[in-house]
């Protein structure tokens, strides 16, 4: 599971953070975090940006990791 913060703040600055092989399909992006535009711009960078297949989005994960 990736914080939806992490995608929208490093994904410029380390692209390595959601890379996978293109023989790794189909393959699916957790998303955890608790605001739901910042999940749907964060969705959209992996499924743009790093070409994946699914997202799968984990909202109200009681963990402060998660949810600020």
């Amino acid at each position: 599971m990736v914080n939806q913060d992490a995608v929208l703040y490093a994904h410029k600055t380390r692209p390595a953070l959601l890379s996978h092989g293109t023989e790794e399909h189909p393959v699916t992006c957790q998303l955890g975090g608790a605001s739901p535009s910042r999940l749907a711009l964060a969705s959209q960078i992996v499924v743009d940006e790093y070409g994946y297949d699914e997202v799968n989005l984990n909202c109200g994960c009681p963990s402060a990791k998660v949810r600020d």
